[in-house]
């Protein structure tokens, strides 16, 4: 037995030399079931139909972050061979290190994924998780091939840079730990689960780590370095060995996501302003949006929340608020506001709903809307800023409101384009 070791994935199996990761979580959150494979050449196959590609894309101004325009997009799986060509894709792409890089990957194999991960923390790279959707591909929407021909074409691509549906699961968090700044924008997630190791012979065929055979025993010390390599890894990327006993406690064969206070506990995402560029909400050209974490202060933590202008064609527009409820929130006791410049906008009041995220899968919402004139939003969209002021119990005594400043870079541009979509012309 001779070999290297490497590490898993979801929704896919994962491979290497001697030790291997393999696991494989189904859809739609339903039951995980462990990769079925016998051979090294299964898991080769499995990881080699989504592997990890590179390119360069480019957007409006502020569309990927506050004076961002232009990234690299890391989509699919970590197959064998991914930091190599990782290597040269920089190599031959000049800009490339000077802007950041946003993974959106369901795992791989773990020695790929650290290798990435010193390439970047060797070049002080910036890292996130995000969808990068390129223009061209939405001329052939059916036809995945067309799209990943123009994904390895070299050439940089007009894209849409979004955080929904976003995830990093396994072995991609281990490369994106080691980027020298990571942003973990709201909506994203970084899904974690304990490996599980497998061997192979040089025949290919696999080999468990069960029973008192000298093969086994031999599988058993490439785990124990496997997990050795994790560990030092980890450490070395200056992130705290929480981490690693997170993703112990986590059954292979299933995945958690980590909350917002673990990224910050364990150094992996420490800004003190979590909020998401303004964006296109999926599946509709007449809404922008923009997904935030503010303070609630009630609970003592912070909640996600979004806020959502939406352009209608009588004229009319909407503004609309949407946060994980808290006790507080019950009856029509929180007011809600939003004041940009000289204007203030005052939201209706109770209205709870139920809505369905990967760290809160059925949890009730606030949700307060207002109606305004078109034009008052292009004019809201004009200001720097904007201040959201919640007060939970409000003209309850000693009621306090919190108040969340709201970029609005990039807003101008991305309202002109929704409010055409209603016929309106700014």
């Amino acid at each position: 037995m001779t070999g290297r070791i490497l590490r898993l994935a979801l929704r896919s199996a994962g491979l290497a030399g001697i030790v291997v990761c393999a696991v494989s979580l189904l859809n739609g959150g339903e039951a995980a079931a462990q990769a079925s494979v016998s051979r090294k050449s299964d898991l080769q196959s499995r990881l080699a139909r989504q592997a990890l590609t590179f390119f360069l894309a480019r957007g409006p101004q502020d569309s990927c972050g506050p004076d961002c325009h232009a990234w690299i997009a890391a989509d699919g799986q970590f197959d064998e061979g991914s930091a190599a060509r990782f290597r040269a894709f920089l190599a031959r792409t000049k800009v490339a290190r000077d802007v950041p890089i946003f993974f959106n990957s369901n795992g791989g194999l773990q020695e790929e994924a650290m290798a990435i991960g010193r390439i970047m923390r060797e070049r002080r790279m910036r890292a996130g998780i995000a969808v990068t959707r390129p223009d061209i591909c939405k001329q052939r929407p059916d036809d995945q091939t067309f799209c990943d021909t123009a994904k390895k074409s070299g050439r940089p691509l007009t894209a849409e840079w979004t955080s929904f549906d976003a995830n990093c699961n396994s072995a991609c968090g281990m490369a994106l730990i080691g980027a020298a700044d990571r942003w973990i924008p709201p909506g994203t997630a970084i899904g974690i689960h304990a490996p599980a190791y497998y061997c192979f012979l040089r025949s290919g065929r696999i080999v468990g780590q069960k029973g008192d055979s000298r093969l086994a025993a031999q599988c058993r010390r490439y785990s124990e370095q496997g997990a050795a390599q994790l560990a030092a890894y980890v450490r070395d990327m200056g992130i705290a060995s929480g981490f690693v006993d997170a993703m112990r406690k986590v059954p292979h064969d299933e995945v958690r996501y980590l909350t917002r206070e673990e990224l910050v506990a364990f150094g992996i995402d420490t800004g003190e302003v979590a909020e998401t560029p303004w964006m296109g909400k999926p599946g509709t050209a007449q809404v922008t949006v923009k997904v935030l974490l503010e303070a609630t202060g009630a609970d003592g933590g912070r909640r996600m929340g979004w806020l959502e202008l939406e352009c209608g064609a009588s004229g009319t527009s909407s503004i609309v608020f949407v946060r994980p409820a808290i006790g507080a929130d019950e009856g029509s006791g929180t007011e809600v506001t939003l004041t940009a410049g000289e204007r203030k906008f005052e939201f209706s009041p109770k209205d709870m709903s139920t809505h369905k995220n990967p760290t809160e899968p059925a949890a009730p919402y606030l949700r307060r809307r207002v109606s305004v004139a078109t034009p008052e939003i292009a004019a809201l969209a004009a200001q720097a800023a904007m201040d959201l002021r919640i007060t939970p119990n409000a003209g309850a005594a000693g009621a306090k409101t919190q108040v969340t400043r709201i970029s609005n870079a990039g807003l101008e541009q991305r309202w002109r384009s929704v409010a055409k979509s209603c016929g309106h012309n700014p």
